[in-house]
Order: structure tokens, then C-alpha cells, then sequence
């Protein structure tokens, strides 16, 4: 079943600036989005849970976007990833 919303208003992130590019990830790309309506959850539409502080992960995720090497995808491209550990990543984020 394909529910259909608009999307009333949005709120960005306010350090948010397009194009602040690094390493190809915008810094602080993230937004909220106020339905026109609710959603009715089902076995395809779900809330997210926010990590609580200090949770780890492990395992794999998914990556979703529309592209980052400067040209757009007309479709939304995806990639299953490893996650890092918290040292791993600092580091990465390091060079």
C-alpha cells in the first residue's frame, strides 16, 4: 500500500551549507520533514530509533544517496557497509 505526502514544512540543520563539500559529504546534510498528515505505520513504513548515547554499532549498514561525485543520479543509488569502530573512523576522519 503507497502512501502519498506533502511535505509541509522542513527544518534543516543550521550549520547546513551546499555546497561545503568534504571528501565528497556535505557536511550536516540532514533535515527534518512535517508531514501533511500522519503516517500509518505497516510493515513497510516504520519509524527510526535515534542511538542513545553512547551506543556502538556493529555490523552492516546501508548507504543511500543521489550521487556525490558531481553529477546527480536520477535514481537513488544504494551500498550495503561495514561499519567502523569509533577508532577507526576517528582516524579516517583524521587525514
Amino acid at each position: 500500500m503507497q502512501e502519498i505526502r506533502s511535505v509541509k514544512y522542513y527544518y534543516k540543520h543550521p550549520q547546513y551549507k551546499r555546497p561545503g563539500w568534504f571528501r565528497g559529504i556535505s557536511k550536516n546534510d540532514i533535515a527534518l520533514l512535517k508531514l501533511n498528515k500522519p503516517l500509518i505505520f505497516n510493515e513497510h513504513i516504520q519509524p527510526i530509533a535515534l542511538p542513545t548515547p553512547g551506543a556502538t554499532q556493529t555490523g552492516v549498514g546501508w548507504l543511500t544517496g543521489w550521487g556525490g561525485d558531481g553529477r546527480t543520479s536520477e535514481t537513488l543509488e544504494a551500498a550495503q557497509v561495514s561499519f567502523l569502530d569509533a577508532n577507526n573512523c576517528t582516524q579516517l576522519v583524521k587525514k
